[in-house]
């Protein structure tokens, strides 16, 4: 079964075009891994203030080696100044198998 996860950021106002860039560059990277089944970027309404990223994995092995590659660390050592905050929620579907 694949897993799904919802993570959503609290950025500046500031700040959000350079984390938009970021996004982008490591949603291009990331589509490419085989165990990749969705990573998608989402920017919420100026009044939310932040950005929402939906994923879905083949398994734990693919999150994990996602998490060491290379874009990925980059993205993390040059966006998560730019976060005030994240939330991470793991789902579990109630509708598949």
């Amino acid at each position: 079964m694949s897993i799904d996860i919802v993570v959503f950021f609290s950025v500046s106002a500031a700040n959000r075009v350079e984390l938009g860039r970021h996004f982008s560059e490591l949603a291009a990277h990331t589509l490419n891994e085989p165990g990749c089944q969705r990573f998608e970027v989402y920017e919420q309404s100026p009044e939310a203030g932040g950005f929402a990223l939906v994923e879905r994995w083949q398994d734990d092995s693919a999150i994990s080696d996602h998490m060491g590659m290379p874009y990925t660390e980059h993205f993390i050592a040059n966006a998560k100044h730019l976060i005030e905050h994240s939330e991470v929620h793991r789902l579990t579907s109630l509708t598949r198998d």
